[in-house]
């Protein structure tokens, strides 16, 4: 499997954090939810499922409750088949989309939603994989998508850690920061990031939405206040 650099309860946690389910509600000419450094898909395909009705995560997996000495491993599979999905009523008007400079990311991004579609739960009999919404990923830069997606909500994990590079990093939350700034008419601007740096870099004003640990290093989920701001030395928040 490609590998996912945020867990896919975390991305389902910062999808729900994010006004998604009430755009969705609430739109009459639908919504586009972007995610500009997609990398394996995570955000994109737990969009898709809370869209859809799917509990994140899914049932398969091995529950904490399951060592409970009063579990029953019977019941709760009768509760679980018992379960419905139901997907968000307007899901026909969602658009999700990811997008990645690196191209072997994309690939890795279409084969976890191949997985998911799959796996995903379905009535009995029904074999169709066909999505009632939307849902693509392809190779190309943030600043060309930028001009093109519409009534748009940006939700992304920026990219942190060794791998990015310090002063690449910099550079990039520099670019991003003027992407965002190229647009007035974002529907919302959410960003899991890890670096204290991306804030000053970026130019803009951001509240923390969330704190939470992803793979052992301390991450905030960072809200855009749709102003500009510049930090002081040190500065934080």
């Amino acid at each position: 499997a490609a590998p996912l650099p945020l867990r896919e309860t975390c991305a389902a946690a910062v999808v729900l954090k994010t006004p998604m389910l009430k755009l969705l509600s609430e739109t009459t000419d639908g919504i586009s939810v972007w995610d500009p450094f997609c990398r394996s898909g995570t955000i994109i395909t737990e969009a898709l499922g809370i869209a859809l009705g799917h509990p994140p995560g899914g049932p398969q997996g091995l529950q904490p409750f399951a060592h409970f000495p009063t579990h029953s491993r019977d019941r709760y599979e009768q509760v679980v088949a018992s379960l419905r999905v139901m997907p968000h009523e307007n899901v026909e008007r969602l658009t999700l989309v990811g997008t990645d400079a690196d191209p072997t990311e994309v690939d890795a991004a279409q084969r976890n939603l191949h997985r998911f579609v799959r796996r995903m739960p379905r009535p009995v009999g029904d074999d169709s994989t066909e999505l009632p919404c939307t849902v693509s990923f392809f190779h190309s830069p943030m600043q060309r998508v930028a001009k093109h997606v519409r009534n748009c909500l940006i939700v992304t994990n920026i990219p942190y850690g060794e791998a990015a590079g310090r002063d690449r990093a910099k550079k990039l939350y520099r670019d991003f920061g003027r992407m965002v700034q190229s647009r007035t008419d974002w529907q919302g601007v959410y960003v899991v990031s890890a670096r204290r740096e991306f804030k000053a870099m970026s130019g803009l004003e951001w509240r923390v939405e969330l704190r939470f640990s992803n793979g052992g290093i301390r991450v905030e989920l960072l809200r855009w206040t749709g102003r500009t701001k510049t930090y002081a030395e040190g500065e934080d928040d």
